[in-house]
């Protein structure tokens, strides 16, 4: 190995270790029920199947009375609440109970939320329809397919467990079933691809 190189991985490999050991522990708190996670000051359940499916739903952060920034900003935090029901009558009283919020940083937290739940998400898979054109395939019915098919889950009990935990029992499955995919280590991942990067930069 050229001295450079040896000394950038000297440099790389204590951090891609360390980046290991607490990308292993991030995967287990996503198994532990009493931690609490928030979305800025609100108290926000982890992500489930159910309650995405939901915030999928056409027009539910459409403000009926005008152009309020806040509506889509408390409609969603309504959805992750602890005390989310669907009645519509309690939901008005939590917007009506928030509604002095300031919107302008919740884009960016809900982001950092939703990017948490997908951040172990498989590579999305393609179909081909008719046309010859290539379309994501519909992974909803796709994960609960797999995990009701490998465990005899319910449905419901499916819809109802976080996205993270999800994801990661959907990538159990496909490596007992002989899938080539590597282990999840994203944070690992990107300092092996930098090495990498710069390691073919000192050539």
């Amino acid at each position: 190995m050229d001295d450079r190189v040896a000394k950038l991985w000297a440099e790389y490999s204590p951090r891609i270790e360390k980046a290991k050991a607490e990308d292993g522990r991030d995967r287990h708190r996503h198994f532990c029920d009493y931690l609490e996670e928030r979305v800025g000051d609100f108290v926000a359940v982890p992500l489930t199947l159910s309650r995405y499916l939901l915030l999928s739903q056409e027009g539910l952060f459409e403000d009926e009375e005008g152009d309020d920034a806040r509506i889509p900003v408390l409609r969603f935090l309504w959805v992750i609440s602890p005390d989310f029901s669907p009645e519509q009558e309690d939901a008005a009283r939590f917007v009506r109970k928030n509604r002095n919020i300031d919107p302008t940083p919740y884009p960016n937290l809900i982001r950092e939320y939703l990017d948490n739940a997908f951040r172990y998400s498989p590579p999305r898979r393609e179909t081909k329809t008719n046309t010859g054109k290539a379309t994501p395939k519909e992974w909803v019915s796709s994960i609960v397919d797999l995990i009701a098919s490998e465990y005899s889950w319910t449905e419901q009990a499916i819809l109802d467990l976080p996205i993270t935990r999800l994801f990661l029992y959907v990538k159990r499955i496909r490596v007992r079933l002989g899938s080539n995919e590597t282990d999840f280590s994203s944070e690992a991942d990107r300092l092996q691809a930098e090495f990498m990067r710069r390691a073919n930069e000192q050539n």
